[in-house]
């Protein structure tokens, strides 16, 4: 898959590209402020946003692995995402 232009392009992504063990250090790049700063600036939304990191979340469901709680340099608690509900169509 080229490089994600949108909202959708990347909620699909995060569920079905992002290797496994690589899910933890994107996690972690999704999160900081630089990542939400870039994006702002390609014309997302509050709400696209949040749709990348409830897809985050939802991908560390799926694998079966531990949400993170609190992660360095990460502006994003994906544990408190996973604690609300999440829909199963991110779009």
């Amino acid at each position: 898959m080229a490089s994600p232009k949108n909202k959708d392009e990347w909620v699909s992504y995060i569920l079905n590209e992002i290797p496994s063990e690589e899910l933890m250090n994107q996690a972690q790049v999704i999160g900081t402020p630089a990542f939400q700063r870039m994006m702002e600036e390609e014309g997302m939304e509050p709400d696209d946003l949040l749709a990348l990191y409830r897809a985050v979340t939802l991908r560390f469901i799926r694998d079966g692995r531990r949400v993170p709680r609190d992660m360095e340099g990460v502006v994003v608690n994906y544990h408190d995402i996973a604690l609300s509900n999440i829909p199963s169509d991110l779009s």
